[in-house]
């Protein structure tokens, strides 16, 4: 019932995924699989569900195990049945254990916060996935132990930026594009 700025940035982020999903040729013929890591509240992946009604197959939430009963608890009061029966939420910790099928990856507000080791660890997993877009909306602070998100896929041979443009929304935030290509 309480619309906040968080809601806003939602929507305004998801409308600008959806346009960019639904004109990828990838996507005519596949049901879109989401995996949002640090999910924070929950909030983006009921946009992303409403934004994307019809498409998602699946949404793969990881987080850290107390976040996930905080965005537990919010979809699960949020959701009809159906669309809550599409979310997998899965331990921070146990992401390395599991195979994961996604072709869209979003993280939002976490990267950077992550040790750099975590979010090599995501991103590892997603520069072996083919076919896959990878949205993020991060903060870029310059403080000495958060690296900037375009800086992290540097170092990888399958990630290619599409896009990047400060987020109009939030003061000192980058949204890019990358997908993950084999060679």
């Amino acid at each position: 019932g309480v619309i906040n700025y968080r809601f806003i940035e939602a929507i305004y982020f998801n409308l600008e995924i959806k346009n960019f999903v639904l004109n990828q040729k990838l996507f005519s013929n596949k049901k879109i699989r989401v995996l949002e890591i640090g999910a924070g509240s929950g909030i983006n992946a009921l946009i992303t569900l409403k934004f994307l009604e019809g498409y998602i197959e699946k949404i793969y939430l990881v987080d850290l195990p107390e976040m996930l009963l905080f965005q537990e608890y919010f979809l699960r009061n949020s959701l009809n049945d159906n669309d809550y029966k599409k979310i997998e939420f899965i331990p921070n910790d146990q992401f390395e254990n599991i195979n994961l099928n996604y072709n869209v990856l979003i993280n939002k507000d976490s990267f950077p916060e992550m040790l750099q080791s975590q979010s090599e660890m995501y991103l590892n997993n997603f520069n072996n996935t083919n076919d896959c877009y990878f949205f993020s909306l991060n903060q870029e602070s310059g403080l000495k132990d958060q690296v900037p998100v375009s800086d992290l896929v540097e170092n990888y041979n399958n990630i290619f930026k599409i896009s990047r443009s400060l987020f109009p929304l939030k003061k000192g935030y980058v949204k890019e594009v990358f997908v993950s290509k084999s060679h």
